[in-house]
């Protein structure tokens, strides 16, 4: 595919998603050293800070140390299959993440934080970044 075409269906695709109410932005500007730097390194493939303003949005009655915990299980590889890291990542999803919860009577209850609030769309950061590169053991 030639570039001009390639590019030409970048920018139609990043429209239609503007269009339908996602922010875009170029992906230099959100890697080290850009003006909106988002990422630490270019191996990072998460925006760590992005994800836990955005499960702490979804998810206001957990504290910020349980949330942090949220975004480790959310981003560790449970396995080296890329198949069951995907399986096991719907799950989270759908089903949403178990968390404990110390009770005023110093019980645990077990509750269910979500990654994605499915009633109220507007409380979720949907992002679509262009151009984004990773680099992987220094290497592009």
């Amino acid at each position: 595919m030639s570039n001009f075409i390639e590019n030409d269906l970048e920018q139609a695709a990043l429209e239609w998603l503007q269009d339908l109410g996602y922010q875009t932005q170029y992906g230099p500007d959100i890697s080290p050293g850009g003006s909106f730097s988002e990422r630490e390194s270019f191996g990072d493939v998460v925006l760590y800070d992005r994800l836990h303003s955005a499960l702490k949005r979804i998810n206001k009655q957990y504290s910020n140390d349980t949330i942090s915990e949220l975004v480790k299980k959310i981003t560790r590889q449970q396995s080296l299959s890329i198949v069951q890291n995907n399986v096991a990542f719907q799950k989270l999803l759908t089903d949403g993440i178990d968390v404990e919860v110390k009770q005023k009577d110093g019980s645990i209850k077990t509750e269910k934080a979500y990654i994605i609030d499915f009633k109220n769309i507007n409380k979720n950061d949907f992002l679509v970044v262009n151009q984004f590169t990773i680099v992987e053991k220094e290497e592009r």
